[in-house]
């Protein structure tokens, strides 16, 4: 090259540009510039979209330009930023290789470790992993144990106006009697902080998921039909549709008639004593109808409205069997028994002997029916009735 310029000195100088091939310059002494940024038309033997500085056919140099002045201001732009951008990669590079690394651990109800249920399928409490740096070459994995609000029980409570929790409630049935009862399950919360949602289950009470929100709630379970039955009520707990508890509160409602046993003591009034002799007097076997004794049927109703018990699976009822004075004359009376409603399916047993003849009659009193009982004969003493009562 020094000797090739050497030969060009006094040569007047002058530059172009060309897109004219190395072998084409004749020039004596100039710059040439060959734009070679076609790609379409590229010049064999230079670097594909540039442009090459040439002393005449002397190749001198090779760069890359730009076709636009927008172009240009970009190509400034990133060299400018280059800098910096070799910066941040090279202290990402050493922050890498010098500094800690910080493990951020996700976790849920799948990947928590070592979990603890409740009986009714809450997570208790877990454990969870932790990463602490203690200096510079040292780190502590630990695990730390998590507690969470759960259910620790729940119970059933048939009658919500009472304070008390009972997993049994009669219900009356006759002709007003009401058609559902309400009845609360209470779940009861353990300590511990947090959602009583988080890592629960799903509850299911009588067929209908419950909102998990509400610690208490109200289900009105319908009466199926007009006669005795009992009814169930079923809790379940699942986990991902597997049953982790379940529990059936037997016979937790039961749907009863209410009846009344006329056993009376001996110091009864006139009245009683009149309209028990009035009873007496006939056998419902002999009559369908009969004003009186529908009368004193009434009577007894309205003396002792207070004293009707439920009607369950199995009743003993003792009677007395005392006799009474009237008009100077010892008498004795019938067992009798008035229970609500019509149509019942009821067993009489004396001594463990089903005894089938006890006779009846239906009346009405006050937009109610009502069968009164006459037992099969006149009992003196003290003796007991084994009623029971038959449902599906």
């Amino acid at each position: 090259m020094k000797d090739f310029l050497r030969q060009k000195h006094n040569v007047e100088v002058s530059a172009y540009i060309t897109d004219l091939n190395p072998s084409q310059i004749t020039t004596n002494g100039a710059f040439t510039i060959i734009d070679n940024s076609d790609p379409s038309n590229n010049i064999d033997g230079l670097p594909t979209n540039s442009y090459c500085l040439f002393l005449d056919d002397q190749f001198l140099a090779s760069g890359y330009g730009f076709s636009s002045f927008s172009y240009y201001e970009k190509s400034t732009y990133i060299a400018s930023t280059f800098s910096g951008i070799y910066s941040y990669i090279i202290n990402e590079l050493d922050n890498l290789h010098n500094n800690t690394i910080t493990l951020n651990y996700s976790y849920n109800s799948y990947n928590i470790i070592d979990k603890e249920y409740s009986t009714y399928g809450w997570v208790k409490r877990y454990k969870k992993l932790e990463i602490e740096r203690v200096d510079n070459t040292k780190y502590d994995v630990k695990l730390t144990t998590v507690d969470c609000p759960y259910v620790n029980n729940i119970i059933l409570n048939c009658n919500i106006n009472s304070e008390d929790d009972e997993c049994t409630y009669i219900a009356p049935i006759d002709s007003n009697s009401i058609s559902s009862v309400s009845v609360k399950l209470k779940l009861h919360k353990s300590a511990g902080n947090g959602d009583i949602t988080a890592l629960a289950p799903e509850i299911i009470f009588n067929g209908e998921p419950i909102d998990l929100n509400n610690t208490e709630i109200i289900r009105n379970i319908e009466r199926q039909n007009q006669t005795i039955f009992n009814k169930d009520l079923e809790l379940i707990c699942k986990r991902d549709n597997d049953v982790v508890y379940s529990y059936t509160f037997k016979n937790a409602i039961k749907w009863r008639y209410r009846m009344l046993p006329l056993n009376l003591e001996s110091n009864v009034d006139d009245n009683i004593k009149n309209n028990l002799r009035n009873l007496n007097n006939h056998r419902f076997s002999d009559i369908s109808d009969s004003e009186s004794v529908k009368s004193s049927v009434s009577y007894f109703i309205t003396k002792f409205k207070n004293d009707f018990i439920y009607l369950d699976d199995t009743n003993d009822i003792e009677f007395n069997g005392i006799q009474y004075q009237y008009n100077n004359l010892i008498e004795s009376s019938y067992d009798y028994i008035i229970i609500e409603g019509e149509n019942h399916d009821v067993d009489f047993y004396l001594n463990n002997i089903k005894t089938n003849n006890w006779s009846h009659i239906l009346i009405s009193d006050n937009n109610k029916n009502y069968i009164i009982y006459q037992s099969p004969q006149k009992y003196i003493g003290v003796h007991t009735w084994k009623v029971c009562c038959k449902y599906e």
